[in-house]
């Protein structure tokens, strides 16, 4: 979980960019959560005295209006600004949908609007200020809640995704390695947990009553190449990890790994095409 996480690490290096990325992104999620951890809302005021500090370091040019247009600015960034003037010149919007999902939200926003120029600004100037490295230590006052809000949050858009039935694919051995924890800490034991008592209400893996079910994961190796492991070894190491680490059976430990198997035989035949 997050308290785990940083208590492992205690500071950080970010861009300020980046930073101030993070802090709108918090301030719209908040909401969402605020319900089963209603300390959110003093959070989400002190991430907007932050968000007003920064704003002018970071985009000079602009006057901030509110926090609402720095969030629409934000989602406008998964559109590709390279394919702007292709569209214009070709006009086949179709060929561009996956590169332009909000081509109709561009074409009747004002290009004078602060999320049109915060977009344009985004990709198009380069300011030191938002390069300048930050070195965050995590000695904040309001650190314990932050890191009860981040859990919240993530059980939040672990729901969401399950609903939406989203599949998370989990490659133990590469994301310990590159994440620097050990096996039991992966988070597919929080997603997919192999005791179903670590969901209920208040248990260990749904603390603030956000969460609604499992989330379906499959296992597979990323680069055995570069990893020295198989799928075997994968599936073994996450199960021994069962039995030692939280508190399964063998029965429970294998049946688990048979349904993280079986998800994963589910999702490559579902795509798998006929030749």
């Amino acid at each position: 979980n997050p308290a785990e996480w940083f208590g492992s690490r205690r500071e950080w290096l970010i861009s300020k960019e980046e930073y101030f990325d993070n802090l709108v992104w918090l301030w719209e999620m908040c909401p969402k959560v605020m319900t089963h951890y209603p300390e959110a809302g003093a959070l989400r005021m002190e991430y907007e005295k932050q968000i007003h500090t920064l704003f002018p370091e970071l985009y000079p040019s602009s006057k901030m209006e509110s926090v609402h247009n720095l969030v629409q600015a934000w989602r406008l960034r998964r559109n590709c600004p390279c394919r702007m003037q292709s569209i214009g010149a070709m006009g086949q919007v179709d060929d561009y949908q996956a590169f332009y999902p909000d081509l109709e939200v561009l074409k009747k926003m004002d290009e004078m609007s602060l999320p049109a120029q915060l977009f344009e600004s985004y990709h198009a100037d380069h300011r030191p200020a938002r390069d300048e490295v930050l070195n965050l230590r995590l000695e904040s006052p309001t650190l314990p809640a932050e890191l009860d809000l981040y859990e919240a949050i993530q059980d939040y858009l672990i729901s969401r995704y399950e609903k939406e039935g989203l599949v998370i694919e989990a490659c133990p051995v590469s994301n310990a390695t590159i994440g620097r924890f050990a096996i039991e800490k992966h988070p597919l034991f929080r997603w997919f947990p192999p005791r179903e008592q670590t969901l209920e209400l208040g248990a260990k893996f749904n603390r603030f009553g956000l969460r609604t079910g499992m989330i379906r994961c499959c296992v597979n190796t990323d680069d055995p190449g570069v990893f020295t492991t198989t799928l075997q070894n994968e599936f073994e190491l996450v199960k021994n990890a069962a039995k030692e680490h939280h508190g399964c059976s063998e029965l429970q430990a294998q049946q688990w790994i048979e349904a993280l198997r079986s998800s994963g035989v589910d999702l490559f035949l579902s795509n798998e095409k006929p030749c």
